[in-house]
């Protein structure tokens, strides 16, 4: 994020993906505005991945917010689309859009995403109190 890096929320796969992707937008920027539609489809096709696993992540969660959460990938994913067609048709990715694109990641990622993520941890910590307790329970059956 122009030299700034992304905020790692703690799960290794989302921050690499999250920074890979961050890095692959940076790249488009140093290309030639008429040179950006294929490196776009490819940052697009990383997207896609990424929210795929973002979705298994709800799903296996039960994640409460998960319609809002998709519906703004859905949103950003449309978006970009439309500059990559654009972009095969002829016509230039400009900065403003990276810088778009930029701000987006990084309000999705704070709000959406480390939502997400404190959710998954919350459920990760009830389940290990519920398996301590009948821990503690067979403990006590055991005396």
């Amino acid at each position: 994020m122009n030299g700034k890096p992304l905020p790692r929320l703690g799960v290794d796969e989302l921050d690499d993906q999250h920074e890979r992707m961050a890095s692959m937008r940076e790249e488009i920027r140093l290309l030639p505005t008429l040179s950006r539609a294929y490196p776009w489809l490819e940052l697009l096709e990383e997207f896609r991945s990424h929210f795929c696993l973002e979705s298994q992540m709800m799903v296996e969660d039960s994640f409460p917010d998960r319609r809002l959460h998709e519906l703004d990938h859905e949103r950003i994913l449309a978006h970009m689309t439309r500059i990559g067609s654009d972009a095969l048709e002829g016509l230039p990715i400009e900065d403003s859009e990276l810088d778009s694109l930029e701000r987006w990641m990084a309000s999705h990622l704070l709000s959406a995403d480390k939502s997400l993520v404190e959710f998954r941890l919350e459920t990760e910590l009830w389940k290990l109190r519920e398996e301590c307790q009948w821990d503690a329970l067979e403990l006590v059956g055991r005396k």
